[in-house]
């Protein structure tokens, strides 16, 4: 990105790990709150500072920072010119409903370890849908790439699809969604990795 002219800002939201267990448990059950306001002081922090043109900001990431790009442009559409989302959690419920079946195989324990951190889906289900890009995407109206593998184990495919849909029925079509034919969540093969970055390259020029 920066041999493409752009300036790249990596924030270690709370949640984030290296920095203790605290910080780690900082982040449990604030997915698109605190966490995603982390990254919405940190970009402010970068206008502010005039280290960054407010008017060719774009926010980028992959599998949780998928999530982060959809929550941001859903969140603070004001702060960014365009979004590359890439294996994005766009429904919390479901993501809980995927760890619960397939993490461990002490299915006690692991509810246990997904209400820790996310909450439970009765009664914070008011939270769990609010902060669910799908259910957002009538917010979203910056331009947008969204790319998913279609053998994705970590996160299903069925995020993307879902949020693709959402976002077509919700009338916004400034959007692009490369599903990758046997892809997987880590853009392992290279095959991928330079389908990717040529997509996204040729994505974020049109925002310089």
């Amino acid at each position: 990105m920066v041999n493409r002219g752009w300036n790249v800002f990596r924030i270690n939201f709370r949640g984030s790990a290296g920095y203790g267990e605290q910080f780690v448990q900082a982040g449990f059950q604030r997915w698109g709150l605190e966490m995603q306001d982390d990254i919405t002081d940190g970009v402010n922090w970068l206008i502010t500072g005039k280290i960054a043109d407010p008017a060719k900001i774009c926010i980028v990431g992959g599998s949780y920072g998928g999530y982060a790009v959809l929550m941001g442009l859903a969140k603070t559409p004001e702060l960014y010119r365009c979004g590359v989302s890439v294996a994005p959690v766009t429904d919390l419920v479901e993501l809980m409903e995927d760890w619960s079946d397939i993490r461990l195989q002490d299915r006690h324990l692991q509810a246990a370890l997904v209400e820790q951190r996310f909450g439970n889906w009765w009664s914070d289900r008011s939270r769990l849908k609010a902060t669910s890009p799908v259910n957002l995407a009538e917010k979203i109206h910056t331009p947008l790439l969204l790319v998913h593998g279609d053998e994705d184990r970590s996160v299903d495919v069925n995020h993307s699809r879902k949020m693709a849909s959402a976002l077509t029925s919700a009338g916004f079509k400034d959007f692009q969604y490369l599903e990758q034919e046997n892809g997987d969540h880590h853009l392992t093969r290279e095959q991928d990795r330079i389908q990717f970055f040529q997509a996204m390259d040729g994505f974020l020029r049109k925002f310089q």
